[in-house]
């Protein structure tokens, strides 16, 4: 069964491929953070693991269910960096290769599901691809990608590819609402601050992310008023949730820009009230240094994070050429 509301066309199709066996033996799910691809791959795998699988879902009771409940399914093998990596290294894709040249122990395939997919280093991801010039009749290997761009183009050429859309907001919204203890008009408003991401909006709303915002913003304020300096500044915030963190500055200074362009104070957000001061070239450019950072920690390039968040914060002040 698809794992979420606005997933159900893109499982209609896996569930007509599965009923007419035209299974990919490699698939690439693409799409931004926040839109359940993670989710949607597991539930991919467990209709083709089963044993009896029923028209569009798994049956739960076989042998091959009660162990894929079970985490021990001998058929599955799920490939992610390892504790304290952000890489997918070529033992890794080793080790993968490995288990899906091995003939299937219960049903008639095998499953691995490499994720995120652009965690490959060179090394791994050429180890991959001699992988899926050949791979096994009774093999599928589901790749998972926030930015399938950062792919070799020899890889995503030989999978077939599920581009995920993000949802339409009225169908996210209402489902955030019944899945969170928040109002219609709340949850549409949390839906559009995680740039209408549905799981990345439900992730903020059960954590302390809301009110992390907010202190950032009284920071943030301290330092453009001479209180706090770029490197004490630079340093805490070093401590939060790199992605997150990157991701919300990132949206919050192109919706500031927007404004300015469309001339709009009528629901001004907290940033905007913020940064109401400085001028269209300035927040350009530190729009376009934070997408650089964000691009670097995205690409798995060596970065020093607070010397990056320094360097962005004394941009502020700076004359714009």
């Amino acid at each position: 069964m698809y794992p979420y509301p606005w997933l159900k066309e893109y499982w209609r199709h896996w569930c007509q491929q599965r009923q007419a066996d035209k299974i990919p033996n490699a698939l690439l799910i693409s799409g931004c953070a926040g839109v359940g691809k993670s989710a949607l791959a597991v539930q991919m795998a467990k209709l083709l693991l089963c044993l009896s699988p029923l028209a569009d879902k798994a049956c739960g009771e076989c042998k091959s269910c009660r162990l894929l409940m079970g985490g021990s399914h001998p058929d599955l093998k799920t490939i992610e960096p390892e504790e304290g990596s952000r890489a997918i290294k070529i033992g890794q894709v080793r080790e993968l290769t490995e288990f899906i040249q091995e003939k299937p122990k219960i049903g008639r395939h095998i499953v691995a599901i490499l994720n995120p997919a652009e965690a490959m280093n060179l090394y791994s991801a050429n180890a991959l691809l001699k992988t899926l010039e050949e791979p096994p009749g009774s093999a599928t290997i589901i790749l998972i990608s926030q930015q399938a761009s950062l792919l070799l183009p020899t890889i995503r050429s030989r999978c077939q590819l599920l581009q995920i859309a993000t949802p339409r907001h009225a169908l996210a919204a209402e489902w955030l609402a019944s899945s969170t203890d928040r109002s219609a008009e709340e949850a549409s408003a949390l839906l559009s601050a995680a740039g209408g991401q549905p799981l990345t909006a439900l992730k903020w709303n059960e954590s302390s992310y809301l009110q992390q915002q907010g202190e950032i913003l009284v920071d943030w304020a301290g330092y453009l008023n001479g209180r706090l300096d770029a490197f004490s500044l630079a340093a805490k915030w070093t401590k939060l949730e790199q992605e997150w963190l990157l991701t919300w500055l990132t949206r919050g200074l192109r919706d500031v820009l927007t404004a300015h362009v469309l001339a709009s104070n009528e629901l001004a957000s907290p940033m905007q009230v913020l940064l109401k001061r400085l001028q269209p070239e300035k927040l350009w450019q530190l729009y376009q240094f934070i997408l650089e950072i964000k691009g670097s920690l995205n690409e798995q390039r060596n970065l020093n994070l607070q010397l990056a968040l320094e360097h962005w914060l004394l941009l502020h002040k700076q004359k714009t050429r």
